[in-house]
């Protein structure tokens, strides 16, 4: 099923979402712009400890949201893993488990990346962007 950004767009119809075909990493753009970043494709996507790694276009949809600091707890973390893990069984019928305390698995394997950054904008206000 591809992707329908204006469906999206009809469902979030406050958030600024920026979708785009290919870029660096979604969490850049979003930490710059304050807005929700889809991409189908990152070239140097950002992983914990610095980690970077390419995310195949076609192979999956990748997401970075910014959230105000006071809405970013480790509890919403685990909040949102459930709900990403929820929303594949429910599509797919494949059954996800958590590991904590940023990925969610499909048997061995890590199907979603979750990480949360805190950064300080120009308003000295705290956000995180937190890629799914």
């Amino acid at each position: 099923m591809p992707f329908d950004i204006q469906y999206v767009r009809s469902q979030f119809p406050s958030r600024e979402l920026l979708y785009l075909d290919t870029v660096d990493t979604t969490m850049r753009i979003a930490a710059q712009t304050g807005a929700t970043v889809i991409a189908e494709e990152q070239t140097a996507g950002q992983g914990r400890h610095g980690h970077t790694w390419h995310s195949e276009k076609g192979l999956g949809l990748y997401v970075s949201i910014v959230l105000d600091k006071t809405a970013t707890t480790p509890t919403l973390t685990m909040a949102l893993g459930l709900a990403v893990a929820e929303a594949i069984t429910s599509a797919t019928g494949l059954a996800c488990d958590l590991r904590w305390p940023n990925d969610v698995m499909i048997g061995h394997s890590g199907a979603v990346g979750r990480l949360r950054r805190h950064r300080r904008h120009r308003h000295q206000r705290e956000s995180s962007a937190i890629p799914q």
